[in-house]
């Protein structure tokens, strides 16, 4: 672990040196402190947008988790409504009274009934 944190501040420094040239920061003239401060500030800012991002994603995945929580539960209820209504409609066709098969195939067969004409006194057949 200690290796790599050397490794990446070496490859700070070496960044720091291709950017501003090969200088002794020690005699620049610079505030080291005011440096300091100004650089803890930036990071401050650098860290608070990595966590606000951090919560972003975590609020986007629980809320995708709720939604597919939310859409389970919904796709079980109407699975029990369903199974409900099954059931209703088995306990119904089990109190049902009792229907008679009828031969529907035969299509040559066709009811008739017989009625009297009033005034010529004859019967006639027609066909329902």
């Amino acid at each position: 672990m200690n290796n790599k944190i050397i490794d990446l501040v070496g490859k700070r420094l070496i960044k720091g040196e291709e950017k501003y040239g090969n200088e002794n920061v020690t005699s620049d003239g610079r505030d080291f402190i005011q440096e300091a401060l100004e650089e803890s500030l930036d990071l401050a800012v650098y860290v608070a947008a990595k966590l606000i991002e951090i919560k972003q994603k975590e609020n986007n995945i629980m809320g995708a988790r709720i939604d597919m929580e939310n859409r389970q539960d919904s796709f079980e209820h109407r699975l029990k409504l369903i199974e409900d209504a099954v059931e209703e409609l088995s306990r119904e066709l089990v109190n049902a009274p009792k229907i008679h098969h009828v031969d529907l195939t035969d299509t040559h067969v066709e009811p008739t009934t017989k009625r009297k004409l009033k005034k010529t006194k004859k019967t006639e057949t027609i066909s329902a």
